[in-house]
């Protein structure tokens, strides 16, 4: 039989949910994007991460023994809290299928939030158009962490989100 080449997508396509046993590997990821999250306090948010993975909120990719993509959600505020991907997995649909996997876990109809950064904010292109391309869309505009942000919204559909 010949060789067929598999792409890292072809391997990592399914997010899981999180497990306690992925908290050094999520702590890694974490790690490495902690510069685009203003104000995250690592320590506080390592002490969080078992209660939230316990309370389901936390899905995973899972690929050679790392976590490449994560995202952390709130059931009774329905919002996504963090979501990062490792850059050299990046542009490869994870970050898409983590927010599609969690919006299926509400209702159709259900409006999901993230905060991220406002409008005009440099370090925000990237994750403002991500989420704008899933339907997203400007809410208010907040202070977190001492940092000048934007809720955005988007509707949970019956179907893919931004289609």
């Amino acid at each position: 039989m010949p060789y067929i080449h598999r792409t890292t997508y072809d391997i990592i396509h399914i997010p899981h949910p999180a497990k306690l046993e992925d908290i050094p590997d999520w702590m890694a990821l974490l790690r490495e994007v902690k510069d685009f999250f203003p104000g995250l306090d690592e320590a506080d948010y390592e002490r969080q991460l078992a209660a939230r993975i316990a309370d389901e909120e936390a899905w995973v990719f899972r690929f050679e023994g790392r976590i490449p993509a994560a995202l952390l959600y709130s059931k009774g505020r329905k919002e996504l809290d963090f979501l990062a991907v490792h850059p050299d997995f990046r542009n490869k649909g994870l970050a898409a299928k983590l927010v599609e996997t969690v919006a299926a876990q509400f209702p159709i109809g259900t409006s999901l939030s993230v905060v991220t950064y406002r409008e005009g904010d440099p370090a925000g292109v990237g994750a403002r158009a991500f989420y704008r391309a899933l339907g997203f869309v400007p809410g208010e505009n907040l202070e977190m962490f001492g940092y000048p942000c934007q809720k955005l919204t988007v509707t949970v559909p019956d179907g893919p989100l931004g289609r």
